[in-house]
């Protein structure tokens, strides 16, 4: 809790608290001081962007220091995983699958979230819903890198990768790298 407002996530840019806005549930992101962004203007652009192509949170409200979002339900991805097992293989296989398209939409727009090799942290499951979270490192100025960070962070090299080799087959990285 934070002056009384339950604290939902705590970034390098922002808190994210739990709040009502117009009669409804949202999260509220304030910009860190010592965060080197001068304000949350461009993250809320390109998650106007991002929500353009159903993807994200959707936002409600933005100024300088302060988002407005849809407040998500469900769990951190890494969280989601643990509750699997080798009878939960298709369910893994399709939000593998869903993820990496939403990838490819945001390579296809331009935008570069910056931090999806953190897939962990990033996206969060919520029953047949997976939503990419957190665009305070994306870009429209740098080459799109979503599909290549998410096959890194899913698939080698990553405690995910580990969690999701214990339910799935999958090719080694010397394979999946062409």
């Amino acid at each position: 809790q934070l002056a009384g407002l339950p604290l939902l996530g705590v970034g390098y840019c922002g808190l994210v608290m739990a709040g009502i806005w117009r009669g409804r549930a949202v999260a509220i992101k304030l910009r860190r001081h010592s965060c080197q962004q001068a304000d949350l203007n461009e993250e809320a652009r390109i998650l106007r962007q991002a929500n353009l192509l159903h993807i994200g949170p959707q936002l409600k409200a933005q100024q300088g220091d302060l988002l407005v979002m849809e407040r998500l339900s469900g769990q951190p991805l890494a969280s989601w995983l643990q509750h699997l097992n080798a009878e939960d293989a298709l369910e893994l296989t399709s939000m593998l699958e869903r993820l990496l398209w939403q990838g490819f939409y945001l390579d296809a727009a331009g935008i570069d979230h910056g931090a999806l090799r953190c897939a962990a942290e990033h996206v969060f499951i919520d029953g047949e819903r997976l939503c990419i979270i957190d665009f305070s490192h994306s870009s429209t100025n740098r080459r799109p890198n979503n599909v290549t960070s998410l096959v890194a962070g899913l698939l080698w090299g990553t405690r995910l990768a580990q969690d999701i080799r214990r339910i799935l087959q999958l090719p080694e990285r010397d394979a999946l790298l062409p």
